[in-house]
């Protein structure tokens, strides 16, 4: 299993819209809220999480860059990591 973050900023709009977006390609995500910082300046931002076996590089540079446009942002940040253990229980 392979866990998928998107590291991006919070906006008011954010979750009415965005999340939208990630649904459309996921079944089920986490969004966890957190203070980032962004060329010296600190920002509300939020991480989200999908947990599967693998992942379409191109939906998520897909998702990425519709979150890019809708928040104004320069980048959106994301990566994958190998889970050892990962199980339903």
């Amino acid at each position: 299993m392979k866990v998928l973050k998107i590291y991006t900023e919070s906006k008011t709009d954010f979750n009415k819209n965005s999340l939208k977006i990630i649904n459309n390609f996921y079944d089920g995500f986490t969004v966890n809220h957190s203070i980032g910082f962004w060329k010296g300046i600190q920002e509300k931002s939020i991480v989200i999480e999908v947990i599967q076996k693998n992942f379409d590089n191109n939906n998520i540079v897909k998702i990425c860059n519709k979150i890019k446009k809708q928040n104004k942002q320069e980048n959106v940040y994301f990566t994958i990591q190998k889970l050892e253990i990962a199980k339903l229980v």
